[in-house]
């Protein structure tokens, strides 16, 4: 039994599994609020180090501590300590690509009511995000716990 995933932790799941992962996190980052940052950056270390790294000074310039979680456990983490969180193969705060997100129940979108895992498992190209001019947004780049999606 363990806890269920967020919002952000299946876009970043999603994301990282898309062709065009990098490019797509690069491009939201800064779009991002502080939340959202921190999992674009969890995934681009796994994903390509030199983007993960370009993106780090920039988010380490902020104020405030981000707001973590592993399990049920919830603390705020500095900015600095994060990033070192991220780089370690065993933290909690890490990315772990080799295991997917849990969520017992569909992922609820506003107006719409699909299974992500079911609509992942038939598609390799599933989007959360959508991305161009402001079309939809994730939990992943607002913050957002019920994300839009447009058609």
């Amino acid at each position: 039994m363990g806890a269920e995933s967020n919002d952000g932790e299946v876009a970043a799941w999603t994301i990282y599994n898309s062709p065009d992962g990098v490019e797509r996190l690069v491009k939201l980052f800064p779009e991002c609020m502080p939340s959202g940052q921190a999992y674009a950056l969890a995934v681009l270390c796994r994903l390509d180090k030199a983007a993960f790294q370009s993106l780090t000074n920039s988010f380490c310039r902020e104020n405030g501590d981000i707001r973590v979680a592993s399990g049920c456990s919830g603390w705020a983490e500095t900015r600095t300590e994060l990033l070192r969180q991220m780089k370690l193969s065993k933290s909690a705060l890490a990315f772990h690509p080799s295991r997917p997100p849990r969520r017992y129940s569909s992922m609820s979108f506003r107006g719409d009511q699909r299974d992500v895992y079911e609509l992942i498992a038939k598609s390799d190209e599933f989007v959360v995000c959508v991305d161009g001019a402001k079309a939809g947004t994730s939990a992943f780049a607002t913050g957002d716990p019920n994300p839009v999606t447009k058609s």
